[in-house]
């Protein structure tokens, strides 16, 4: 999370560079350039790796305490056995709501490894980072399908639909910018096979966004400001590196590993 929020203190630094002598513009939304491509691409790139319905579809119906372990995060439960709270370095606090159903859709009242086909989960989570001259607030909402838990299932499939926000803001000698980023939309039958210890990374299914942002900056010489509106689809097919493809004409890679996007030469 830290990497990704620094690449965006410094796509928010260069936005600097483009305020004009003594110029003050503001446009409606219109067809994106290659550089506010890549700053959205980063930014999807890095809701896809600090998402817990994303990367680590878990094996069974813990997916808090899965999301939590692969990443190292301290956790404590909350009260009663539906809600869990899960803090990161960054300050990132989220909380789950889960419901479990057996294979008839009769909802139980826990998990149970022998009888629990299906889990639904509300999830939240809002939090802050910070650093020199740059701080940035992240808010997250969704509502996760995950079916396939029985063992005699083949494998995990995932929907759900989501909602995020990012605001950021950077600071220094040259002036002020900021970003904001408006993203909803959902995952649609993301598959992992069993299983998972074999097959790390989800096999088929995609990701999509509708991307709502507008980025200013202010300096001694001038303003800049402009808005943006596009869609950002990736499609996972059981290998490390998946396509990213912003606007239907932008494309790039993205490293579920290490979160970083590369743009692909068409």
């Amino acid at each position: 999370m830290t990497s990704h929020l620094r690449t965006t203190a410094a796509a928010l630094a260069a936005l600097l560079a483009l305020t004009g002598c003594g110029t003050s513009r503001t446009t409606a939304p219109a067809p994106i350039s290659q550089n506010q491509a890549n700053e959205v691409a980063q930014q999807v790139a890095f809701l896809v790796m600090l998402s817990p319905d994303m990367t680590s579809v878990p094996s069974t119906a813990h997916a808090p305490v899965a999301f939590a372990d692969s990443r190292g995060l301290n956790m404590h439960r909350g009260r009663g056995n539906s809600a869990l709270r899960v803090r990161g370095e960054s300050d990132v606090a989220w909380t789950f709501d889960v419901t479990w159903y057996d294979a008839a859709g009769n909802e139980q009242m826990a998990f149970d490894s022998a009888t629990t086909a299906r889990v639904v989960t509300h999830q939240t989570g809002r939090g802050t980072y910070s650093d020199v001259g740059f701080n940035a607030t992240m808010g997250h909402a969704a509502d996760v399908d995950l079916s396939g838990l029985l063992a005699s299932a083949p494998q995990v499939t995932v929907s759900a639909t989501r909602s995020d926000t990012l605001q950021a803001n950077y600071s220094g000698q040259e002036g002020e910018a900021q970003l904001t980023l408006r993203c909803t939309g959902g995952m649609a039958q993301v598959t992992r096979t069993k299983p998972l210890e074999s097959h790390p990374y989800p096999a088929s299914g995609s990701a999509s966004w509708a991307v709502d942002g507008h980025r200013a900056a202010q300096t001694a010489n001038g303003s800049y400001a402009d808005d943006y509106e596009v869609s950002v689809v990736v499609t996972f097919n059981g290998t490390r590196y998946v396509p990213l493809v912003v606007d239907e004409r932008f494309q790039y890679l993205l490293d579920l590993d290490t979160g970083v996007v590369t743009p692909v030469s068409v």
